[in-house]
């Protein structure tokens, strides 16, 4: 029951402020989302994807099941399924 009633409104997570989530008001907070699918691990190396996605110019990063998936062209696709496959793919760009 808890479940279904934070998936009902996660689409206003975006309008939480640094004090309603008991944060300093001097925190900024760019992006609060909300997936249901998704483990506590998968969370943080989907956020840990979105970072890479923006520091080496990919064009999506996705979560589909119970991986991570990053696309730099139309054509390619990577898979994550652990922080390893994401410093591996870290340690190859540079």
């Amino acid at each position: 029951m808890a479940r279904e009633q934070v998936m009902a409104v996660r689409n206003n997570a975006n309008q939480l402020t640094a004090d309603d989530l008991g944060l300093s008001s001097l925190t900024e907070i760019r992006q609060v989302t909300i997936f249901c699918h998704l483990t506590p691990r998968l969370q943080e190396l989907l956020h840990l994807a979105k970072i890479h996605q923006t520091n080496y110019s990919y064009k999506y990063c996705w979560a589909k099941e119970s991986a991570i998936f990053l696309r730099q062209m139309h054509v390619s696709r990577i898979k994550l399924l652990t922080q390893e496959d994401l410093d591996d793919l870290r340690m190859k760009k540079n």
